[in-house]
């Protein structure tokens, strides 16, 4: 029965787009149509009204590094000391009694955090707080037992999962069709480093994507640098057509920096080219089963150092403020495809018309998952299901699925952390 209203679904989206593409008009888009398509296809009964697509928050915490020889504070998600999971948040180098305001972004579904002096010997001295402390953190008591081996600290990793279809519904809302993940560090009151990995690219359309930074002025960045040879850019010959700007920082149509990543994610994954030149455009990593369309193959590591000219927006700047967005061609026009925070950012190209009324709704084709160890869903696969309460898909464990996230931004939060090991890659 799903196939068959996924089949007349298909049948009703393709003769709206049939009527706008003959018409080359976009206000011609159908919104009531359209809408029903996404209700039809999506896996949801209904989508939070409030839907806010928000599995991170902002956070600036007063810190006094009161402990002897210390040369840096940080800011931890977990208890170092009991979980093998806790990430950075945050760093900032200090001096003995500095007090600061240090800046980061924490999943929505933590409550503590753990901020940590490290001295010149590497000793981390810990305490316990909360997100929403109003009050300065300092060391002089409340210290946690730091006595045992202190787990690995990661960077904290946050993914960004595209599925390219906007404005039309999904065939399967896995949002594999480009996965990328951002981590950020504090290098320097001017600089901030961003490694972006490309891990997967579950789709054979062309995808190009780049970072917008929210509230960023062009004119406020010095420059950008790629760190030794790794870049995402491996024939700087090729004609570029969905961001055809080749430098590194480029502006975006609101003033403000954007880093210029790729313009093909399959070029920039496998460089492999056919006889006649064009790109191999098979599906990477989302697939455990080898067949001719799929492939396995190392994620690529680019890290960028973005300069500022004033100090401070290295430190300030949250993942709330990131924007990574992809550009594809919808029929024949290249639409920009951004988290539902920035759902209606044209950044390089216009598309909307000025008609973004036409596509509002609750319904995203990017999510952002604050989780450094996020497993994404393989081909063919949905990302969570919840009608008629019944629940399925990748992340299907019941009062912990995505779906229930989706139908209520209060509940199962934590979805992300209960995949199903057979759909994922």
């Amino acid at each position: 029965m799903k196939k068959v209203l996924w089949i007349i679904a298909v049948g009703l989206v393709i003769s709206l787009t049939v009527s706008t593409t003959t018409s080359c008009s976009k206000e011609l888009f159908d919104k009531e149509t359209a809408d029903t398509m996404k209700l039809l296809s999506f896996h949801n009964d209904k989508v939070d009204a409030n839907q806010s697509w928000l599995l991170i928050r902002d956070w600036t915490l007063q810190v006094k590094a009161n402990v002897p020889g210390v040369k840096r504070v940080e800011i931890l998600s977990e208890n170092p000391y009991q979980s093998p999971y806790a990430e950075i948040l945050a760093t900032h180098n200090v001096t003995e009694n500095q007090q600061i305001g240090i800046s980061y972004s924490m999943p929505t579904l933590c409550e503590k955090v753990y901020v940590a002096a490290v001295t010149d010997d590497g000793t981390y001295t810990i305490v316990e707080t909360t997100a929403d402390n109003s009050s300065v953190v300092d060391f002089s008591s409340g210290r946690i037992d730091t006595n045992g081996t202190m787990y690995e600290l990661r960077q904290q990793q946050v993914f960004y999962c595209f599925d390219t279809a906007f404005p039309e519904p999904s065939s399967t809302w896995g949002y594999n069709d480009l996965v990328l993940s951002v981590a950020k560090e504090y290098v320097n009151e001017y600089v901030m480093r961003l490694k972006v990995t490309l891990r997967a690219i579950g789709t054979t359309k062309q995808v190009a994507a780049a970072i917008r930074l929210d509230g960023v002025p062009y004119e406020n960045v010095s420059h950008v640098a790629i760190e030794g040879n790794n870049t995402f850019v491996h024939n700087k010959d090729a004609k570029r057509v969905l961001i055809e700007n080749q430098e590194l920082l480029i502006k975006a149509k609101d003033g403000s920096a954007v880093i210029n990543l790729f313009d093909d994610a399959h070029a920039a994954f496998y460089t492999q080219q056919n006889d006649n030149g064009t790109v191999s455009r098979y599906k990477f990593n989302v697939s455990h089963e080898v067949g001719p369309e799929y492939m396995g193959y190392p994620e690529l590591t680019v890290t960028y150092y973005i300069n500022f000219n004033e100090p401070g927006f290295s430190d300030r700047i949250g993942f709330l403020n990131f924007d990574p967005f992809v550009v594809y061609y919808y029929i024949t026009t290249p639409w920009e495809i951004h988290k539902f925070r920035y759902k209606f950012q044209e950044t390089i190209w216009d598309y909307f018309d000025d008609n973004q009324s036409a596509y509002k709704d609750r319904f995203t084709w990017c999510v952002e998952v604050p989780y450094s160890q996020f497993r994404y869903p393989t081909a063919g696969n949905s990302l969570g299901s919840y009608k008629s309460g019944a629940i399925y898909g990748t992340y299907q464990k019941r009062g912990h699925s995505f779906g229930e996230w989706v139908s209520n931004e209060e509940k199962a939060r934590d979805w992300y952390l209960y995949p199903t090991e057979s759909m994922v890659y």
